[in-house]
């Protein structure tokens, strides 16, 4: 007789494979039946509790009945294929995976957290700041709440993906290491589902179970080395996050392995910055950029080449949209060679990948690609071999000497041009100093002369994750063999917002001799060489301005000096008060000593800066008032700046200042000290005149030195005679501000004049 094995188990994303309005359905015929135990309190069909019944038929030799025994492989594949197996699974959300989870902002969820005691704790151990919490106990407060939308689950990914992987962004210190892990566990999924399945994720050695499962990757997906290199990532992240980061990828439905892939390496390298790593990644907005403008060109069977390829984000984008293309990756990067061959099978993307240093060895050396695409490194600085095989290559192209200097950003544009074929387009990202560097001269012309650049748009600053700098894209092709090289394209475009989602229309236009929402002219090889080879756009493209332009500025600057001269006359002292008039003390005392003087907090994050969940929007406050404030991020309205607040510059040259009554919610700026006045025993205004006065001048001997609030002394007089004090002296910085005023409207009169010199012939 069979006995029955019964297996209990729930799944995220589970839906049954038959439709039936039955509570039990046959799996296969003398296996089993997968049977609903219960419906679970939290919406339709999640999680609810099945048992899996698998018949077993004990060995019995002397049974005319004995049917074979199922295999434990197809008992493991039923785990996974079915039931998605997540008994143990404790996947961790932040507040911020909650709030996308729920569909509000992330001080909604913080309001929550705060007014309902039965909201689930975090996390043991998860960090104060950034709290976790346990996925299934999140999703099971909020139906219980009636606080989770119905269309939750078509967030489901980024969530499941978002709670597997949290762990490993606080115990791992190897984003890189942790990345290959996750992405291996995805990988290997998928090829189970195409293949087979033979890893258990309750095993009790998780390190060792997980190195055996990952070995099906080789050698289609990846080779055995990078195996052994993912063998050493697996044994340094600590078992618990191992655990739910493999229980929690179980849960991603088959169709979204792309998307999952995306999101891994968005979080764990989407704060890489200026480190080594950051440099094999592209901000969301240059990878959008860079495949729009390719796929203006791009058309299906293409082969795709990116010998800069760190991540491939842009290169498997430019790939997935082209039908029969060949994808070709190459970095020197070994890790991003094995993220990229990972993520390009999660894509579903066909890509070959190699590992070089295209500055002396040329992976690619017979490849005619008819799209590139390159993101390189800025301001490269070559070893000796490096720079003789560059200053070889760039002279057999060109003909041309290059300086050491800028011998890796030359190298990075050229490379893609002796790859490409007759009608081929290379997109590559560059610093503006290609540009117009001065000793680059003779490069551009002959680039030009060539016929090798269709296209130059300038972009944006802060489009890259490493860099604040503005950026340039360059368009080019294979040398022109007419001698009669088409003008080049110019677009400025660094004054623009989301240009990533015009760029496809601007590229398209100026192609076609149509006008755009940006400046765009262009430049031949004669005028070049007549006004000198500049080919920054936003310095070709500016134009003279008229004469209506120079006469408005010339008026306009003479009457704002005008009204300021007429202003400053009224607030000129009328006579000198008499010396004896002014209260002197008898005593001082440091600033930090005084009980009615208290220091507030004014720790604020920038809007690009990663900073906690929970915080709140502010608008940074500056001595002189700005038209467009920038935001910042408070925790708390205690941070917030009150009307007297006194607010005192690190940097000692920088006078203090009082807080005004402004509207909104302020915060002082970085590096500078929040002082608040607790009673009426002293005038804000009298304190900043003492802080700034030249008793208090602080030298440490460096060049620009910083305070110390206790060296800061303030003497000490009571609120009549401070009074007095602030009588006298808010006059004089009245009169300083407008003296401040007055000498930057003499500048603009001054330009006003020089521009009609220059401009005025036709006036």
């Amino acid at each position: 007789m069979a006995k029955m094995v019964q297996i209990y188990s729930c799944s995220a994303l589970w839906t049954k494979p038959w439709q039936s309005d039955s509570a039990t359905w046959p799996l296969f015929p003398g296996i089993g039946f997968l049977q609903r135990k219960s419906q679970n309190s939290l919406v339709k069909d999640y999680p609810p509790t099945y048992m899996l019944t698998l018949l077993h038929y004990p060995s019995d030799s002397d049974s005319q009945q004995q049917q074979p025994q199922p295999p434990s492989l197809l008992l493991q594949l039923l785990s996974r294929r079915f039931l998605k197996m997540t008994t143990a699974y404790q996947g961790q959300l932040s507040l911020k995976d909650i709030a996308e989870l729920a569909g509000v902002g992330r001080p909604a969820v913080s309001n929550w957290r705060a007014r309902n005691e039965n909201f689930p704790s975090p996390v043991e151990d998860s960090p104060p700041r950034r709290p976790l919490f346990h996925f299934d106990e999140i999703v099971g407060w909020l139906e219980k709440e009636g606080l989770l939308p119905d269309d939750w689950k078509t967030k489901a990914t980024n969530v499941l993906v978002s709670a597997a992987i949290n762990p490993l962004t606080t115990n791992s210190g190897d984003n890189t290491g942790a990345a290959k892990v996750a992405l291996a566990v995805l990988a290997a999924y998928k090829n189970a589902s195409e293949n087979r399945y033979d890893f258990l994720p309750d095993a009790s050695d998780i390190h060792a179970s997980l190195e055996q499962f990952l070995k099906s990757l080789v050698p289609n997906i990846i080779s055995s080395a990078q195996l052994e290199a993912l063998g050493e990532s697996i044994t340094s992240i600590p078992t618990a996050a191992l655990v739910t980061l493999v229980h929690g990828l179980a849960r991603i439905n088959d169709d979204s392995y792309g998307t999952a892939a995306q999101m891994i390496v968005e979080v764990l390298f989407g704060n890489a910055g200026r480190s080594v790593f950051g440099h094999h990644t592209t901000s969301t907005a240059a990878s959008t950029l860079m495949i729009n403008a390719a796929s203006t060109t791009t058309e299906a069977g293409a082969t795709v080449f990116d010998p800069t390829c760190g991540l491939s984000g842009v290169l498997l984008g430019v790939g997935s949209r082209v039908d029969d293309s060949t994808v070709i990756g190459n970095d020197l990067n070994p890790d991003s060679v094995s993220i990229s061959m990972l993520r390009a099978y999660l894509d579903g993307v066909e890509a070959s990948f190699t590992v070089s240093d295209l500055l002396v060895n040329d992976p690619q050396p017979g490849l005619q690609a008819d799209t590139i695409v390159s993101e390189p490194p800025f301001s490269l600085r070559l070893g000796s071999e490096q720079f003789e095989s560059v200053a070889e290559s760039v002279n057999a192209l060109l003909g041309v000497k290059i300086p050491p200097t800028v011998a890796g950003d030359v190298a990075f544009l050229t490379y893609p041009i002796s790859h490409l074929s007759s009608e081929g387009r290379a997109y590559v990202l560059t610093a503006p100093s290609l540009c117009s560097h001065p000793r680059l001269d003779e490069f551009r012309q002959k680039l030009v002369a060539r016929g090798m650049v269709e296209a130059i748009v300038q972009l944006p600053q802060k489009l890259l994750t490493t860099t604040s700098i503005a950026t340039t894209l360059w368009v080019l092709r294979a040398p022109d063999q007419s001698g009669n090289p088409a003008p080049v394209l110019l677009a400025d475009a660094s004054n623009t917002e989301s240009p990533e989602e015009h760029i496809a229309e601007w590229l398209t236009a100026m192609r076609n001799g149509k006008t755009t929402t940006i400046p765009t002219g262009s430049l031949s090889l004669a005028e070049m060489v007549t006004t000198g080879s500049n080919l920054l756009p936003s310095q070709v493209l500016a134009q003279a301005p008229s004469s209506e332009e120079l006469l408005d500025d010339f008026n306009d600057a003479w009457a704002d000096l005008s009204t300021t001269a007429d202003s400053i006359k009224a607030v000129l002292p009328t006579g000198k008060p008499e010396a004896g008039e002014i209260p002197t003390a008898s005593s001082t005392e440091s600033i930090t000593k005084i009980e009615s003087i208290a220091r507030v907090s004014t720790r604020s994050w920038a809007n690009d800066e990663k900073r906690p969940d929970d915080t709140i929007s502010a608008q940074l406050a500056t001595r002189r008032k700005n038209k467009n404030p920038v935001e910042v991020f408070i925790k708390t309205d205690a941070q917030t700046l009150l009307p007297g607040d006194i607010i005192v510059p690190l940097m000692a040259p920088a006078p203090a200042w009082v807080f005004g009554n402004e509207e909104g919610k302020w915060v002082a700026p970085p590096h500078a000290f929040v002082l608040r006045v607790k009673d009426d025993s002293f005038l804000p205004a009298y304190l900043v005149a003492c802080i700034n006065a030249p008793f208090n001048a602080y030298d440490d001997g460096t060049r620009i030195p910083r305070r110390r609030l206790s060296e800061i002394k303030i003497p000490l007089l009571d609120i009549a005679e401070q009074k007095k004090v602030v009588d006298v002296i808010e006059p004089l910085q009245q009169l300083s501000q407008q003296a401040e005023q007055l000498a930057a409207q003499s500048e603009a009169s001054t330009s006003a004049v020089a521009n009609l010199i220059y401009f005025g012939a036709d006036i």
